[in-house]
This record gives C-alpha cells, structure tokens and sequence, in this order.
C-alpha cells in the first residue's frame, strides 16, 4: 500500500450520519477554500505542512481557532470557520464541539489535496498539484441547482394517438449505459462492473415485470415493476460544487465535485484508516452506493447547463464537448489528508463520462429537446 495508508485520519473519529453530512456540506457551501494569513504567513500550497494532524484534543483545539480559513463573501465579514461551524451546527442540529474543531483543524488537508489524480487522463485534468485552495470565488458555483426536462418537461402532455413513447425510453436508456460496459470499454475503467451489473438487474427485473403481466389479474401477485422507471416530466437536483480550472493543455475546462462524508472500514472492523481512501475503495464505494449514476446525471445537467449558457458550447459537438467539460470529482472528506507525502494522496475519486455516453443519455431522456435546439439553430442562422 502507498506509504502512510495505515496511518489514522484527522477526521476518522468525526460522527457520521445526515446531520454531519448536511452540516459538513453547509460548510463547505459558505467558505473561503483560499485561506487568510494566519500569524502573518501566508498560506500557499507550499506551506500545507504548517498544519499537520493533530492528535490531542488542546492541538485540535487550538488549530481550529487559529485556522486560516473564513467564510466567504462581504456578508460574512471574515467569520473564521469555527465560528461557521458553530453557527452552522445549531442550525443543522449538529452541535458536537468536537466535531467542529475535528472539521475545521482538516481544513488544511481538505483544500490542499491535489485533484490531478489518476482517473482523469490529459488534457482533461486540472494542472498537476491543483487543488481547492487554488480555486477563486469568481471560478465556482455552490450548488448549482438543475431542471432536467424528461419527454418534453414542463410541454409533456398524455398521448392519446401514434406510437410515441410518453415516457423515457429505457431501450435508449439501456444503450447509452452499455457504451460504457466492460464489453464496450473494457476492464481499464473500475465502473464498468458497476455498469454491468446495473444492466442485467434491469433485464431481470424487465423480464419479471414481462411475466407478471402474462399472469392471469386473479393469480397475481403485487405488482412487480421495472428497475428503470416509466417517468416523465422534470428531472431536479443540486450539485454541490461546479467549478472551472486550467488544464495541462492550457485550457479551462468545468467539473463537478461531490462531498461525501461516508465513513469506510473494513466489515467487523469500525476503524478507518488512510488505506480506506484508496482507489479501490474508492471504486467500490462509488459503486455500492450508485455514485455512477449520480455523477452522470450531474453529468448531463452540467452538459444542458453550458449549451445554455456558455457561447459556442453545442450540445451535439464531440469536438465542444471535449473542450470545455473536463470531469467529475467525489472528494470523501474523511480520507483527504493532503499531500504530504509524495504520492499519497487519498479520498479523491476522480473520473470522466465520454460523450458518446453523454450524448446517447441525454437524447434518450429527452428526444425533442434537440429537437427544439435544432430548430432554434436554425432560427438562429435565418
């Protein structure tokens, strides 16, 4: 294992749960990820060393006063973090002293954890040693919120004649999905099993469905639906972190970032240690919890987003795509101990959807909606 993988976390004895991690989350939404001088140093990438893990609870303590890190924004008039914290705790309903001094001391760790990890091939990842501390206010979006329209969105009406599908084509589903099979990518990409195994539970619960409706209405048993949903309408979320930075190539592209405070062990064991918030542990987590098919919803609103939005950006161009949409991280803030060992950098899950897998999603939940851009192209071009 890498060295210092063994080694414990500075936020392995913080609670879990959907209070820490709605709190944790807030946090994160309202800070500054470029730190303040603290006693008059300026903090750098190159100074990370200056906080390192504390282990009793007086060092703790008094790193999380003298953190270099404040909320952001003219509103928050430099609150430090663990004033944030606290004020944050009452209002999630986390108030655990400790944790918000556990929290706040990783801070350091957190926002100077490199994000050029394996997982992002060039030129698609940021510079090497780009990490949060890096990243400007004016370059990020806190949850950005996403109306993702299914079979026409908010224009879906009942059809009443033809053979057009009223609800999102899992046929199409299905395809798009299998671009990125082990079959179609091969064994080099740790989601293709995830991937695999989401389509043949698909088929099963398909081939259920199909034998529950040959059965006689009087032998029935409850209703057994399919995997893949018949939805129509709008598809709504939040992304916790859109962001843009420069690649190796020199180009800016935009990612995603998921915070997640899942707290992973070995089974019979609650110990959590660096080696938890390895790659393969990474891989399996963001498979066991569908983290996939999140990032690839995320994905798409993102992709609907820059058509929108950003000039020049076409929604049907490989060439478009691949210029300006870099990836996706899943940043486990429990095993983001920084880079202070060569090499070792943990709780960063970073990876990228093609576009082919993008566009073929995209055009089966909404078929007319490039319908609606070509036509509005069109216009465009009049």
């Amino acid at each position: 294992s890498p060295a210092g993988a063994h080694h414990a976390l500075p936020l392995a004895d913080m609670w879990g749960g959907t209070k820490v991690g709605t709190w944790a989350h807030a946090i994160l939404e309202l800070l500054d990820f470029q730190p303040k001088d603290c006693s008059g140093i300026p903090v750098e990438i190159t100074h990370a060393h200056l906080w390192p893990t504390v282990d009793d609870d007086a060092a703790r303590s008094a790193a999380a006063q003298q953190s270099p890190f404040v909320r952001r924004g003219d509103a928050g008039q430099h609150q430090s973090a663990m004033d944030l914290a606290t004020e944050l705790g009452a209002q999630h309903g986390h108030q655990r002293q400790v944790d918000h001094e556990l929290f706040v001391a990783a801070l350091p760790q957190m926002m100077h954890a490199p994000l050029s990890v394996p997982g992002l091939a060039a030129p698609y990842a940021p510079k090497s040693g780009y990490c949060l501390a890096e990243l400007k206010p004016a370059d990020r979006i806190d949850e950005l919120a996403f109306d993702m329209s299914l079979m026409g969105g908010d224009h879906w009406r009942p059809q009443t004649t033809g053979d057009r599908s009223e609800t999102i084509d899992a046929a199409a589903v299905k395809q798009a999905l299998s671009l990125r099979s082990s079959e179609a990518s091969g064994p080099q990409w740790d989601g293709s099993p995830w991937i695999d195994g989401l389509l043949a539970r698909v088929k099963a619960s398909e081939e259920a469905h199909h034998s529950w409706q040959q059965t006689a209405p009087d032998t029935r048993e409850p209703k057994i639906s399919t995997i893949l949903p018949r939805i129509a309408g709008m598809l709504t979320g939040f992304v916790d972190l859109t962001f843009r930075a420069e690649c190796e190539d020199g180009q800016v592209r935009y990612f995603i970032a998921d915070y997640k405070t899942n707290k992973l062990s070995s089974a019979g064991d609650r110990r959590t240690t660096r080696a938890h918030y390895t790659r393969p542990w990474l891989a399996w987590s963001m498979a066991h919890s569908n983290y996939h098919l999140q990032s690839l919803i995320y994905t798409t609103a993102l992709h609907r987003f820059l058509s929108e939005r950003l000039p020049g950006y076409r929604a049907d161009s490989q060439a478009s795509y691949d210029r300006h949409m870099g990836g996706h991280f899943y940043l486990y803030l429990r095993g983001m101990a920084g880079p202070f060992l060569p090499g070792d950098v943990h709780g960063v899950y970073a990876d990228r959807w093609p576009f082919e897998v993008i566009d073929a999603f995209d055009r089966a939940l909404d078929p007319d909606l490039h319908r609606r851009r070509a036509a509005l192209a069109q216009g465009g071009d009049q």
